[in-house]
């Protein structure tokens, strides 16, 4: 397929995404194949560098499709992980109810198994995230907007004190993504540390290090709707700032 086709035509460097198996359109979609092997942190902020993000599979349909474009019985990466909470399972690229693990799995084998892959013409497995797998990069859905903020802090502890708040409201079933990492046009410098609380005032999520490095981002799917706070601040005592951008 000529690259003309694509909505999203990024900059692909190697020295961003390595070597690329295939670019594909799917239903309204870009996908990018890359076939050298990074670890998940690596492969997801690979994917970011370019605005892309690790596959979210939405259904029966767009699995089959990726079996068909996978090359080789590798495992790849895909967006499914469970990182922020063990056994919850979240999307870093999106939202979906679809899931198709192989028999037994997500078993947590070794207690370190906390990021999804998917073998080529097959189902889904839990691995160590820092093992190395090709992946898989998505387009981001250009209609989703992304809002931010700045901030700079200290003295926070680990951002329950001294800490930039905003208000979002969500509907029960939306899922917000917060990050100094991992969302177009975002940055950290320092420890970054995101807290989310919910309706009720109690902390729903939260995240330290993500995308590889000392920044933050979480993804939360709300089962109500209500007026949610963004907590932004530092890990520990120490200072820092960042660009934090949100979408929902």
């Amino acid at each position: 397929m000529d690259s003309t086709e694509f909505k999203n035509d990024p900059a692909l460097h190697e020295e961003t995404l390595g070597e690329i198996h295939q670019r594909v359109m799917y239903n309204g979609h870009d996908y990018i194949f890359a076939s050298t092997p990074k670890t998940w942190p690596e492969a997801y902020q690979s994917c970011a560098d370019i605005g892309y993000g690790l596959a979210t599979i939405n259904n029966s349909a767009e699995d089959a499709w990726l079996n068909g474009n996978l090359s080789s019985s590798n495992s790849w990466w895909i967006g499914y992980n469970d990182r922020d909470v063990e056994g919850t399972w979240r999307w870093s690229n999106g939202a979906s109810a679809y899931v198709n693990w192989s028999p037994g799995e997500p078993n947590d084998w070794g207690s370190d198994e906390d990021c999804g892959v998917k073998y080529s013409g097959g189902a889904w497995n839990d691995d160590n995230c820092f093992k190395k797998f090709q992946y898989i990069c998505e387009s981001v859905d250009v209609s989703v907007t992304i809002n931010y903020f700045e901030y700079s802090a200290s003295n926070t502890s680990s951002a329950s004190q001294n800490t930039t708040n905003v208000a979002v409201t969500l509907q029960a079933g939306q899922t917000l993504t917060v990050g100094t990492c991992g969302i177009s046009g975002t940055f950290a410098s320092g420890d970054t540390y995101l807290r989310l609380y919910g309706p009720n005032g109690f902390e729903v999520a939260y995240n330290d290090d993500s995308c590889g490095g000392l920044s933050s981002n979480f993804s939360y799917a709300a089962p109500a709707g209500g007026t949610y706070v963004i907590r932004a601040g530092c890990y520990g005592s120490g200072a820092c700032s960042g660009r934090v951008g949100y979408t929902f």
